[in-house]
């Protein structure tokens, strides 16, 4: 009688798991539980990768102006983690109304599973969202930070995030999209590791 060989994960990848989740849920979780005001939450998935994220409004805090406050935790199917806080200011200019501009930094740590590596990005960058009117309105928003060698640390020399996003709004306060999302992580061990390059899907929810 012979019985087939089952392959426990080693214990430093369980650990890096523990330790990822960990981190997304004291992150995710400070975020929700500070004493600035929850303004919305965002998830989404793919078939390799998924994200979870809140923005808080910091218009109750003197001399931030307004901004948006953002804190995400993403994951993927190499049991790579990269989590960030960003920082984004956004308005219409005059006679265009239809297009809403942000500007913004965000700050960025990376835990790569393949090979063990680990960074720290900051990285500047902003977005850009055409909204249709409609009794479903919809937007179409691009969206891109980057951040040089002179502000990556520990393994990283250079980080690229990108995305692309079509949304339409169900119901006041509650929204689904379709977008895209390219993430590039120079690393000392390894250039142009790609820790994400897929279509994804979510939801985004209003406060």
């Amino acid at each position: 009688m012979y019985c087939d060989r089952v392959t426990l994960p080693a214990y430093s990848d369980i650990r890096a798991r523990l330790s990822g989740v960990t981190l997304a849920v004291l992150l995710l979780g400070a975020a929700v539980l500070s004493p600035l005001q929850a303004k919305e939450f965002s998830a989404y998935i793919s078939r390799d990768t998924a994200q979870l994220g809140v923005v808080l409004d910091t218009g109750a805090v003197g001399g931030l102006g307004g901004a948006d406050f953002s804190a995400a935790a993403f994951y993927n199917d190499s049991s790579d983690w990269l989590f960030s806080l960003g920082l984004k200011a956004s308005g219409r200019p005059a006679g265009n109304q239809p297009m809403v501009f942000g500007v913004g930094a965000k700050a960025y740590l990376g835990m790569i599973d393949k090979p063990d590596s680990n960074f720290q990005s900051l990285a500047l960058g902003g977005d850009v969202r055409h909204v249709i009117p409609a009794n479903m309105p919809v937007s179409l928003g691009l969206e891109g930070y980057y951040a040089p060698r002179v502000t990556s640390f520990s393994d990283g020399r250079e980080l690229l995030d990108l995305g692309a996003r079509i949304e339409v709004e169900v119901t006041p306060g509650a929204a689904g999209f379709l977008g895209y999302r390219y993430i590039q992580a120079d690393l000392n061990q390894k250039k142009r590791y790609r820790m994400d390059d897929n279509v994804h899907f979510g939801v985004r929810l209003d406060f």
